[in-house]
This record gives C-alpha cells, structure tokens and sequence, in this order.
C-alpha cells in the first residue's frame, strides 16, 4: 500500500506472511534539495512495535551522504565523493557508542581501467 501526498510526503506499507507492519514515511528534498528523510517502523498485531529507526540521505552529483540510527541504540553512517578522476568512500556501524565495523575506500579511473583499494 503506498499513498503519497502532493506536499511529497508518502507512506509505504507491507504486509508480510511472518504477519509484521513494515511502514515508511518519508519526505524527499525537503528542506534541501537531494535530502530525503524516512521514519521506518515494523510492528505485529501480537507483539506491537518492534523496531523503529529514522534514515536519512543526502546525494548530489558529487557528494553521497546516508545515516540510519535505530531505537536501539545502533546506527550506521556513511558517505562518499567524487573529485575528478578520484572516488573516496566511509562507512561506520555504531553500537551503543562502540564502533563495530568501519570501512575506508579509494577508487582511481583510468577510462577503461579503475583501480580500487579498501579498508576494513
């Protein structure tokens, strides 16, 4: 089910056979063109709420941006951009204040041949 308003805000909703809600609302470029921001939610007619997170991203020709921080207490950020020939890219996983995982990337294009490293 998906309705959208002509303000730009819409809600998503799924169903699944595991009889769980999923739910989106989210609002794109507002109040900066390229940004779109989303309260997500799963809940179940048995167990109410279950799970409730807000996601957020940015992107422009250049620039990538994304965050996801749930009721939990977990979130995970990440970001990357261009400039010229260069690509460089971060990711972390924050739990409880404690880093779980993060990544460093870099990627050079020759044209036909792209060379990429990482960091985990």
């Amino acid at each position: 089910l998906t309705f959208a308003h002509s303000s730009g805000i819409s809600v998503k909703e799924k169903w699944n056979t595991n009889n769980v809600v999923s739910t989106e609302i989210s609002v794109p470029n507002k109040p900066i063109k390229g940004l779109k921001l989303a309260l997500l939610s799963d809940c179940s007619p048995a167990n109410g709420l279950m799970q409730m997170a807000v996601k957020g991203d940015f992107k422009n020709e250049k620039f990538f941006g994304d965050f996801k921080v749930q009721k939990s207490g977990a979130a995970s950020i990440g970001t990357s951009f261009a400039f010229k020939d260069w690509v460089f890219g971060a990711a972390v996983d924050l739990n409880g204040g404690n880093v779980n995982k993060h990544t460093l990337a870099a990627s050079y294009s020759l044209g036909d041949a792209e060379v990429t490293t990482s960091v985990v």
